[in-house]
């Protein structure tokens, strides 16, 4: 069971975010999410989490800007890198004390993660599942190709763009996505907790709060500097990643492996891990926060 809060930046705008385990606890693990997702989509895997890591912890998962429950701007013109979202993170995380702090996140939440783990001395462990990474060198001409705006719309942009967000209740939006693309392997308990944490409902209709042309600027604006943010990472980092459709590059499967203190696990899973071996990646986990 979570509870949810609400937290304002110095901008002003509101932010929700997710609690699990014991409030009082010292022990702090932030957990940033997936694009197009929200903080209570993972409620079933950070439930078993919480639980198997006791009552000396705490997570707390926060709807980032365009996402879930919270209503801070989110103009897509507006977007450029993913570095901002970092700097929402790094607020987020300021308003809280603790003498350890754990980061971790997947896919793009995997990224803010580990780039926010930089901005603070007192990080303990990161983990970091499925992340968004191509390897050094397709990063590198990433970079060159978006310089000279040569790179091409990605089929993952289309997608979003289209993506179907008005429905007439929420249940019609329940019954459109099960068993449907991303949503194929997901149990219906985490498809309702998908909708609860990120539909906003009105007297005559319900919708998607991460609009599609929010979500599709996202993608477009994938984190391509991430390795320079890699080479300061000091702690030890576990990488749960998938052998079906993973978002981590080959390359970088292999330059992550020659740094000592990066773990990686391969998952007979897709990207959506979480969703699909939830109670085995918690486990794996547990073992790796309190080793």
């Amino acid at each position: 069971m979570f509870t949810r809060e609400v937290y304002t930046n110095s901008k002003g705008e509101n932010f929700s975010y997710l609690t699990h385990g014991n409030q009082a606890a010292e022990n702090l693990i932030f957990f940033f999410h997936a694009t197009g997702f929200n903080a209570e989509t993972y409620n079933s895997f950070l439930s078993n989490l919480s639980k198997k890591l006791g009552d000396n912890y705490k997570i707390i998962s926060l709807d980032q800007r365009g996402h879930g429950l919270s209503s801070a701007n989110a103009d897509p013109r507006k977007l450029s890198t993913w570095n901002s979202l970092v700097d929402d993170a790094k607020e987020f995380v300021q308003k809280f004390s603790s003498k350890k702090l754990y980061f971790s996140g997947h896919s793009m939440g995997a990224i803010i993660a580990l780039k926010l783990s930089t901005e603070f001395s007192e990080i303990s462990r990161l983990f970091l599942i499925d992340p968004v990474l191509p390897g050094p060198k397709f990063s590198a001409y990433g970079r060159i190709k978006k310089f000279f705006r040569l790179n091409k719309t990605s089929h993952m942009v289309l997608a979003a763009k289209n993506r179907r967000f008005e429905f007439s209740s929420k249940q019609e939006a329940f019954n459109h996505f099960k068993g449907r693309g991303a949503y194929k392997s997901w149990a219906d308990d985490i498809l309702q907790d998908y909708l609860n944490g990120g539909m906003i409902l009105e007297q005559d209709k319900a919708y998607l709060s991460c609009h599609p042309h929010w979500e599709a600027e996202v993608f477009n604006t994938a984190s391509l500097d991430t390795w320079k943010y890699i080479k300061k990472v000091k702690c030890k980092v576990f990488v749960p990643y998938a052998l079906i459709a993973s978002t981590m590059g080959d390359g970088a499967r292999k330059s992550l492996q020659k740094n000592h203190n990066f773990r990686l696990k391969p998952y007979d899973a897709s990207h959506f891990l979480p969703m699909e071996k939830g109670d085995q990646l918690s486990s794996d986990i547990e073992s790796f926060i309190l080793n």
